[in-house]
């Protein structure tokens, strides 16, 4: 009997289920007013066809039309909007840059080559407003390049060899960078210079891009104790390859002076501080929809069952924002999108999903933003969804095409104009062009 209860120990010790994670990350932590329960997967029967009104939770719409030259045009490289960045002070899209105060184009950062001084390609573009300096990480020579503002080349080169890390701008030069999928490959920073190198195992490390020095690191407690992956629920050996690979991604935000993450393996929230102490405050009840291994494996258009995905998490004074959709499989390959809200206050969840039915990927028009379960009733126009976070402030931004605004131009014509504000937006659109760069709307988020 006491061998069994032993044995039954260690299976809760090791275990990586969801549920037991949750539990126990819940029974180590008060529970304080900041506690959150989130069931995603409970509520979604419940889910409407409402929208969430934008003046629910923003305070107020920017729109910066992006200058139009033959020399800053977005796309002309073929990358499109791919890659791109917003600050208080820039905004880089396509490696060029443009003033966010007004949209001119400035100049393209670096150049496409072989040399020292310039890039290869590039996955993404860190801005630090602060030191005015852009960090770039080229895929190919897998490297952190250092750049300043005034495209002057700084010789504080980051070796990482990882092209599927995320990276999340902090203070004093500090870069939080996010775990890849793939747990037990050879990636991190570990380059000749001798740098502490980057456990890909970690849920996020910490390090001061000038010393190159980890300050600070954390591993998912299903990660801590686990010596076989395999014995993980979310994680599977990679087909055909020599390393396990994660079901699903850790999920970053800024919320005032903290950063909070979602844990996928745990199904739990934690919050970073300033001082860079990880505490947990809540769980997030989506453990049901995630895929097993065997379901993962199998082709999107032969899956029995829709596959879910985390799109993005935002978080005000008053309300957890969690934007996330479905891909069913089959022939037709219907997608639908969702909006969880759930209310600090009284602790209650409520799920919106755009549509009345999901839509075919194949018949979205391509010069339209995607459905949206948000209502702009901010000033009338395109119901964008927030989906990228701008750096240092509490806002989120979208690119709007220069066509899919003159087309509502002259589906709606001048009398859906009333306001103010509405009658700058139309001033800015007949300024317009149908092949203009894309306009980037930026929500700012009232906390």
């Amino acid at each position: 009997m006491r061998n069994l209860i032993f044995i039954s120990f260690l299976f809760l010790l090791f275990s990586c289920k969801g549920d037991s994670q949750k539990k126990e990350t819940k029974q180590n932590t008060k529970q304080d007013s900041e506690w959150f329960s989130i069931e995603l997967a409970e509520t979604l029967a419940d889910a409407t066809t409402d929208q969430k009104p934008y003046s629910s939770f923003v305070k107020d719409i920017e729109y910066i039309p992006l200058e139009t030259t033959s020399k800053s045009l977005i796309g002309a490289g073929g990358r499109g909007v791919s890659i791109h960045t917003v600050t208080k002070k820039v905004i880089v899209v396509d490696m060029k840059i443009f003033s966010r105060k007004d949209g001119r184009y400035i100049g393209d950062l670096l150049s496409r080559g072989q040399g020292p001084e310039e890039y290869l390609d590039v996955s993404c573009v860190i801005a630090n407003d602060e030191r005015e300096e852009f960090y770039l990480f080229d895929t190919h020579k897998k490297l952190l390049h250092t750049v300043g503002y005034d495209n002057s080349y700084k010789k504080n080169e980051v070796w990482v060899r990882d092209w599927f890390l995320k990276y999340f701008l902090l203070k004093n030069g500090n870069l939080l960078i996010s775990r890849s999928q793939y747990l037990n490959a050879p990636f991190g920073l570990d380059g000749p210079d001798g740098i502490e190198g980057l456990n890909s195992l970690d849920d996020f490390q910490i390090i001061n891009i000038n010393t190159k020095k980890v300050l600070s690191r954390r591993r998912s407690s299903a990660l801590t104790n686990i010596e076989d992956l395999e014995d993980c629920k979310h994680i599977i050996k990679y087909p055909k390859r020599n390393y396990h690979i994660a079901l699903g991604e850790n999920l970053y935000w800024k919320y005032k002076d903290n950063i909070r993450y979602y844990d996928y393996l745990t199904d739990s929230i934690f919050s970073i501080d300033k001082n860079m102490i990880v505490n947990p405050i809540g769980t997030l009840g989506f453990e049901k929809l995630k895929l097993n291994g065997d379901q993962w494996c199998t082709p999107h258009s032969r899956r029995s069952v829709p596959s879910w995905t985390i799109k993005n998490i935002s978080e005000t004074s008053d309300e957890i924002l969690i934007s996330f959709f479905s891909l069913s499989g089959g022939n037709k390959m219907m997608r639908a999108l969702y909006l969880l809200i759930y209310s600090k206050a009284n602790k209650t969840t409520k799920i919106i999903m755009q549509g009345d039915k999901a839509q075919p990927m194949n018949r979205l028009p391509m010069y339209v933003l995607r459905p949206s379960p948000y209502l702009n009733d901010l000033d009338n126009r395109i119901a964008f969804s927030p989906t990228n976070v701008t750096q240092n402030e509490s806002a989120y931004y979208d690119f709007i095409s220069a066509e899919s605004i003159k087309e509502l131009m002259e589906e709606k014509g001048a009398s859906a104009y009333t306001t103010e504000k509405e009658k700058a937006f139309k001033a800015m659109a007949d300024t317009l062009k149908f092949d203009d760069n894309e306009v980037v709307g930026i929500l700012h988020v009232d906390w």
